[in-house]
């Protein structure tokens, strides 16, 4: 089972639905509304079989997928018109927490940070 957690448009889930083939599930959420429309239109439009797709802060998916995620795909980056920081350690945290056991979490970064105590320097 794998999420993209920030999947609008759509891009990266194609790329990883593409890898699943037809033997695994794909969940693919965004968390704004108006992104949400955007992604189910393209996940609509490409005939995506297996695939949920979720409107939904971290802490929800962890309620509905608790300990679920085989990979999880985090396209995060420090930006004031995001609403809520995903790129802090604390968001991080929580997102370990939703993989299962030998869960991986992929992680695309668009920042910089050299300051001791960085997000970078914890996902190292």
């Amino acid at each position: 089972v794998v999420l993209d957690l920030c999947a609008a448009p759509g891009g990266k889930s194609f790329g990883l639905y593409s890898g699943l083939g037809n033997e695994g599930i794909l969940v693919s959420n965004e968390i704004i509304p108006s992104r949400c429309k955007i992604l189910v239109g393209n996940v609509e439009r490409l005939g995506f079989q297996n695939t949920v797709v979720t409107c939904m802060d971290s802490a929800g998916i962890a309620k509905v997928f608790p300990h679920t995620f085989d990979v999880i795909m985090v396209d995060a980056y420090q930006d004031i018109t995001i609403p809520f920081q995903m790129s802090s350690v604390e968001f991080f945290q929580l997102v370990k927490e939703h993989l299962n056991e030998n869960g991986v979490m992929v992680v695309n970064m668009n920042m910089r940070g050299e300051k001791n105590g960085s997000i970078n320097q914890y996902l190292r």
